[in-house]
């Protein structure tokens, strides 16, 4: 989890993904708080718990200050989402070649409201969506904060859904131009410098806000469920039957390469115009594979 660097009055603000039993409990009460109590969507429960009907598929990102719930969204990566179930035909006006996620029940504690929390909620989620092969997200909107998500780039599809005082409004928009987006509702702030050199390489700040994330088992759901999304992508990409993941640079890549061709056992060409074709021409030669080496560094007018 890390601070919320648009929060500079309570720099004890964390974001994490909700797994603590307390969390849990906390998350129900905050749910009732604000969709049974705040906006009459559900009818009030004499305990003031309200247990979501996706609480078990639901991935919680949510803002802590201690023991206290400040803030928390819902990300859902099963279908039917929420949206579908209740309008269904309303998924035609999705654009295509998307993958989705469903953002739900996203809720700050009225005393932490205009703090940039919720720009910090959204700024969190993104990670654990990506991580999912997601480059897409609907939300239902409040019809009491169109302006707001309008603002963050959210775009209108289908009707109105709900009842009487607590209406939603379908939207969507893709993770890159909310990544974009949501760092402005975070209020002022001191700009990066932008860097035209080659190097160092700009880090991402949804790159950064992963790598703040506590570290995962390689062996988790959440990893073999992102290195299965990784390796589709990649077959749908090239057409490929099988596909692997390897962990390395560059040069395992070269290496890997030159692996698959010697398969083949029949000569072929490698074509340097620089160092680093002359370096491809090393891998070929360590690998063991036959080959011509076209050097056009030699002849420029090639």
């Amino acid at each position: 989890m890390f601070p919320d660097p648009s929060f500079p009055l309570r720099p004890d603000i964390c974001f994490k993904t909700a797994d603590q039993p307390w969390e849990e409990e906390a998350i129900h009460r905050m749910n009732h708080r604000t969709f049974a109590e705040e906006i009459p969507q559900h009818e009030m429960r004499p305990d003031g718990r309200l247990v979501d009907r996706f609480h078990d598929t639901n991935v919680y990102q949510i803002a802590v200050q201690g023991t206290i719930l400040a803030g928390m969204l819902a990300l859902r990566f099963d279908r039917p989402f929420s949206v579908e179930q209740k309008v269904p035909e309303a998924m035609a006006g999705l654009p295509a070649g998307h993958r989705w996620c469903e953002v739900r029940l996203l809720s700050v504690e009225a005393r932490f409201r205009g703090s940039g929390l919720l720009a910090g909620l959204l700024r969190s989620a993104l990670p654990v969506a990506r991580a999912r092969g997601c480059d897409a997200a609907m939300i239902s909107a409040t019809t009491r904060q169109l302006k707001r998500y309008g603002h963050m780039g959210f775009t209108a599809f289908g009707p109105l859904i709900g009842r009487a005082g607590a209406w939603y409004q379908p939207m969507w928009l893709t993770l890159d131009h909310l990544g974009t987006a949501v760092p402005v509702l975070a209020g002022p702030g001191k700009k990066e410098p932008l860097n035209l050199l080659p190097g160092p390489v700009a880090v991402a700040p949804w790159v950064r806000a992963a790598l703040a994330q506590p570290p995962c088992s390689h062996r988790s759901p959440e990893v073999l469920a992102m290195v299965a999304a990784i390796r589709q992508n990649l077959s749908d990409l090239t057409g490929a039957r099988n596909v692997a993941l390897l962990a390395g640079g560059g040069t395992l890549a070269n290496d890997v390469v030159a692996g698959q061709l010697r398969q083949l056992n029949r000569p072929g060409v490698v074509v340097a115009g620089g160092e680093f074709g002359q370096r491809l021409a090393d891998h070929a030669r360590r690998a063991g594979l036959e080959f011509a080496l076209l050097d056009t560094s030699l002849h420029p007018d090639r």
